[in-house]
């Protein structure tokens, strides 16, 4: 440094300083000296504090640590976490529990600038128990605004949710400001990353005013920085770069170097999206190297990839590499998924344009395995909001339900107070005929009111549990149908877009068996898909009662008989033998459409869970039943079997288990369920026996034909 210092000076001073540009030379050298004094300042600091931290007892080395963490925060973070561990270890020798719990929130956040969210999450619980065993309410506030953050920032919105609104409810009490201008951000961040634009900048600008009004600067450009974010999501690129560098001005001035890395990035892709290459390269490259000052691991990966993709972009194929690679090796031992599955499709785009089909279809697949990996975290990204308005109704209603609780507390104590004043009449007009009669007929009235509120309350009591279980299950309804079409059904699209894109931009580098074999695998995944839709729609219309049942005399051994010909390639690629035993010759009295529903699912079931070269048969037989006949139709195969575990629960919700066959051909767990469903519409039932490795017989019952 101070080498570099002198070269300045001999460089500046041996310049012709007759020339237009000698005030500029000279107002960068006052500069250049002012931050040189500066870093020798900071340095002389820390000198200090370690030379008399060898020397301190346990009071005094505490308090010095601190000032070496903090100091070390900006410029070494690992320096910082050792420092906050030797604070922590001295705290817990001297039973300080407030020592400790300050030590445990700023370990927190060490980790979480290192990009370790887990270990904050839970550096920061074990502060908040302490903290409540305390009654620190200001620094509960503190704890929970950052399980907030962190929770947040690691895609659990759920906890960020809960811990936020904990959060609020302290601040709002307090009267905490600054605080609440804090927590108004951060709900405004989570609105962003669920897509809901609108409030996002509600709250933010929210957050923003309260900023601007206490003068908060990192406040004010968080706030900014944030906003710059919103509108980049909405295209409004140049409104989003205002902010952007309003907030990169701000956080210049206060020398918060992790924000300005991230905010030299965001403006990046300002320019890379509008096409700026030489702009977004300059504002990627100060922030990488930023990220790399200040041990931003995340922030790191994040711009290299985004290098490696504006390399690509411009054809320089070996430099698009080198980043992606760096980039991928951070994202991998961080376990970053997001920018894991950002470089995978920026190496499959790559390979795939230099005419590399070998080494796209590598990055390709392992693309798809990283989408799988995160596909939780981006589908509560697309419904949080739902969440959001979904737990408000419910608060509204359980408040509804509440003040009628209250209404008839207060019902029951204005009684009570009636009938103590109605005894002390009593007790003093006991020998007044009048008295005892005025008094009798209050009581026949209290009795009618007494009658009244109890009839009241079982009706309320009565509607809130009825509301409360139909409420309960139309949000399982809406969970189970989420459930199946964000996996289900996307996992066989995933599929088909895969072999399409192979196909489209292989075709005329593949063998003619290699074509084939796609083609095949596409007609699987087709078939699969149409079952699943097939499947879907009826549960569906189960489920809401829109299943319009049509009985007739029907020949169920015409529909075995049509429904095996349309099953018969699915068993002839394993080689399966099917046989029909058709030993009842009555007609059955059911609708026909259901009846082959069922039949088809046992079916595709059978041939799923029975492997290459077995048999099915499908037989009919007439059953007496408590006294009555009923039409019998059996599915039995020599399959691998079910475990007797699952036998119980096979056909309910609560049993859907989604099992791939013996040649890892998807299911979804619902055909089972729509088979129990039609047969009990068909004034029928259904059952399974099953022994594991000797294979299975599922068999249900329709009345006979009248």
């Amino acid at each position: 440094m101070v080498f570099f210092t002198l070269l300045i000076f001999v460089s500046y001073f041996c310049a012709d300083y007759s020339k237009p540009n000698y005030l500029m030379k000279t107002f960068f050298l006052a500069i250049l000296l002012i931050i040189t004094c500066d870093a020798f300042a900071q340095q002389h600091q820390i000198d200090s504090l370690e030379y008399a931290l060898q020397s301190a007892d346990k009071k005094d080395a505490s308090l010095i640590l601190s000032q070496l963490s903090a100091l070390y925060q900006n410029i070494d973070i690992n320096k910082s976490v050792g420092y906050d561990l030797q604070i922590l270890e001295i705290a817990r020798q001297d039973n300080n529990l407030y020592s400790e719990s300050t030590a445990l929130n700023n370990l927190a956040i060490d980790h979480y600038f290192l990009g370790e969210y887990a270990s904050a999450l839970d550096y920061l619980e074990k502060s908040l128990e302490i903290r409540e065993k305390l009654k620190d309410t200001v620094q509960i506030v503190k704890t929970l605004n950052n399980l907030g953050v962190i929770s947040q920032v690691s895609g659990n919105y759920d906890k960020a949710l809960h811990y936020l609104q904990k959060s609020l409810e302290f601040k709002q009490t307090l009267g905490d400001t600054i605080s609440i201008a804090k927590t108004l951000n951060n709900i405004g961040v989570i609105y962003k990353d669920a897509l809901q634009y609108e409030d996002a900048k509600g709250f933010l600008a929210q957050a923003l005013e309260y900023y601007q009004k206490l003068g908060d600067e990192p406040g004010i450009a968080a706030a900014y920085n944030n906003l710059g974010q919103v509108y980049s999501k909405q295209k409004y690129q140049d409104s989003a770069l205002d902010y952007y560098r309003k907030s990169l001005v701000l956080k210049r001035k206060i020398d918060d170097k992790r924000g300005i890395g991230n905010t030299l990035n965001n403006i990046g892709e300002i320019f890379s999206k509008k096409n700026e290459v030489d702009e977004a390269m300059k504002y990627f490259n100060e922030a990488r190297q930023i990220r790399e000052d200040v041990g931003d691991k995340f922030g790191l990966s994040s711009t290299l990839n985004h290098l490696a993709d504006l390399y690509r972009k411009n054809n320089d194929f070996e430099q698009a590499k080198e980043y992606y690679a760096q980039s991928l090796e951070i994202a991998v031992k961080e376990n970053l998924l997001g920018i894991m599955q950002r470089n995978y499709d920026g190496l499959f785009r790559l390979y795939d344009s230099t005419s590399m089909p070998d080494k796209a279809l590598h990055y390709h697949k392992l693309l798809s395995l990283v989408k799988d990996t995160i596909y939780n975290q981006d589908l509560k990204k697309q419904i949080a909001g739902l969440q959001v308005k979904y737990a408000t109704e419910k608060t509204e209603k359980e408040n509804e339900i509440l003040r009628h609780k209250n209404n008839i507390q207060e019902l029951k104590i204005s009684l009570y107070r009636e009938r103590q004043i109605l005894l002390s009449i009593a007790l003093i007009l006991i020998l007044v005929l009048s008295a005892i009669i005025i008094l009798w007929l209050r009581y026949r009235n209290h009795r009618r009111l007494s009658s009244k509120l109890q009839q009241l309350n079982a009706e309320l009591e009565s509607r809130v549990k009825k509301r409360t279980g139909e409420l309960e299950q139309a949000n399982a309804t809406k969970d189970q149908l989420f459930s199946i079409i964000a996996h289900d059904l996307k996992s066989p699209f995933n599929a088909l877009l895969g072999f399409v894109d192979i196909l489209s931009t292989d075709y005329d580098t593949l063998e003619p068996d290699e074509k084939k074999q796609i083609i095949g695998y596409l007609k699987d995944s087709t078939e699969n898909v149409y079952k699943l839709l097939e499947n879907l729609l009826a549960w569906t219309s189960s489920q809401r009662g829109k299943i319009i049942l049509m009985p007739t005399e029907i020949n169920v051994n015409e529909i075995i008989s049509h429904v095996m010909d349309t099953s018969y390639f699915q068993a002839e690629r394993k080689n399966i033998r099917l046989h029909i035993d058709t030993g009842a010759n009555k007609k059955a009295y059911a609708d026909e459409e259901t009846v082959k529903i069922t039949i088809r699912n046992l079916l595709s079931n059978a041939i799923k869970f029975t492997p290459d070269g077995g048999g099915i048969t499908i037989n009919t037989q007439i059953v007496l039943q408590n006294g009555t006949e009923e039409f019998v139709i059996s599915v039995v195969d020599s399959g691998v079997g079910i475990p007797a575990a699952q036998l119980e629960t096979l056909f309910t919700s609560s049993g859907k288990i989604k099992t791939n066959g013996t040649n890892k051909e998807p299911g979804t767990g619902l055909g089972l369920m729509i088979c129990k469903e039609f047969a009990e519409l068909n004034n029928g039932r259904i059952w399974a026996e099953s022994e594991e490795g000797k294979g299975s017989t599922f068999s249900f019952s329709l009345p006979i034909s009248r």
